[in-house]
């Protein structure tokens, strides 16, 4: 991130599962994954965001099929690490 720009309030990660401090991953996953962060606010205007990366399940079923066939592990996912953050 570019430092002139925004200061870092929080940073972290965690594991994509129900335990996320603990290395472990959801049941409905083939792979364990991670996820990180930062929390940044703008040093121009206070305004505060959240950049998250991961990396979701692959090789297993794309995301149209994923959606079809009920297998939102990737969703579910997303959704995990928006109530963890909120948590903080």
């Amino acid at each position: 991130y570019n430092k002139n720009k925004y200061n870092l309030i929080e940073s972290g990660s965690g594991w994509l599962s129900e335990t996320p401090g603990t290395m472990s991953k959801l049941s409905s996953s083939e792979y364990y994954r991670v996820y990180v962060y930062a929390v940044l606010e703008s040093k121009e205007t206070g305004a505060r965001f959240v950049h998250v990366n991961t990396h979701l399940d692959y090789g297993t079923t794309d995301a149209e099929e994923a959606v079809k066939t009920g297998n939102l592990s990737d969703q579910m996912a997303v959704e995990m690490v928006l109530v963890q953050l909120s948590k903080k």
